[in-house]
C-alpha cells in the first residue's frame, strides 16, 4: 500500500541559499524554505528542477520508466482538496507521461574532466581549489595527497551545487574522471551517496570560500 503522502511535502524542490542558525548564517546550503514551494504560477519555471529532484530519490539500480511508474501511482494514492494540487498533480502526470512518449535522447557520458564542465575555461581554477586546501589534496601535478578521499566526492558536490558541471546521475561517471585526472586517486561510486562529516568539517567551508572567489573573479571580467 503506497503511504498518503501530503502535496504541501511532496510538491517541493530543494534550492541553494543562506541558512541562519542562531543567529550565524551558513551560505550556501541546500535545504527547503519558501522559494521551494511549487505553485501552479511557478511550474512550468520549476517542473524540469522538480522532476530531476524526484527521479534522485529511487534508487539508482531503477530505470527512468520504472521510477516514473512509481510516481505515477504515488500521486494518484495522493489525497488532494486543495484545488491548486489538483492542477499541480495533473500537469506533474501530464509530465511525466509525456516523457515517456517523448524520451530525451540519452547524451553521451563526459569522458574527461574537461568535457564535464559547462565552460572549460572553469576547469584550472576549480583544479586549483584541490592545490590550496589546508591540507592540499593534489600537488602541482595533480597527483593526489591528501588522506581524505571522500574530500574529492565533497569537491564534486559543490561543483554540481554550483552549476559549474553537468549533473551525472550514473556516480560512477564521477568516480572514473576522477581516478583519470589525479594520479594515484581511486574511489567508488557508492562514497558519493555517504556523508562525510570529517572531510566536510575539514573542507566544506574552504572549498564554499575558493568557489565564491571564482565566482566573484568571473563577475569581475
Amino acid at each position: 500500500m503506497m503511504k498518503n503522502i501530503k502535496p504541501f511535502t511532496f510538491f517541493q524542490v530543494y534550492v541553494i541559499a543562506d541558512l541562519m542558525v542562531d543567529g550565524v548564517i551558513y551560505p550556501n546550503i541546500t535545504q527547503r524554505n519558501n522559494d521551494s514551494i511549487i505553485t501552479p504560477e511557478n511550474w512550468e519555471s520549476q517542473k524540469d528542477t522538480f522532476f530531476e529532484q524526484r527521479m534522485d530519490t529511487y534508487k539508482d539500480s531503477y530505470s527512468t520508466p520504472e521510477k516514473i511508474n512509481l510516481e505515477l501511482k504515488l500521486i494518484d494514492a495522493m489525497q488532494i482538496e486543495s484545488a491548486d494540487y489538483t492542477v499541480i498533480r495533473e500537469r506533474y502526470r501530464q509530465y511525466l507521461t509525456d516523457w515517456t512518449i517523448t524520451k530525451p535522447a540519452k547524451q553521451p557520458e563526459p569522458a574527461t574532466l574537461q568535457s564535464l564542465f559547462h565552460d572549460e575555461k572553469m576547469v584550472t581554477p576549480c583544479i586549483d581549489v584541490l592545490k590550496h586546501c589546508e591540507p592540499p589534496l593534489i600537488d602541482e601535478n595533480c597527483r593526489y595527497i591528501g588522506n581524505e578521499k571522500s574530500a574529492l566526492c565533497l569537491w564534486i558536490n559543490l561543483l554540481e551545487r554550483n552549476g559549474l558541471i553537468k549533473k551525472q546521475s550514473d556516480r560512477k561517471v564521477y568516480a572514473q574522471i576522477l581516478a583519470q585526472t589525479f594520479e594515484g586517486f581511486s574511489i567508488s561510486h557508492s562514497m558519493f551517496a555517504k556523508d562525510s562529516p570529517r572531510a566536510e568539517k575539514k573542507y566544506e567551508h574552504q572549498m564554499k570560500h575558493k568557489f565564491h572567489e571564482i565566482k566573484l573573479s568571473q563577475i569581475s571580467h
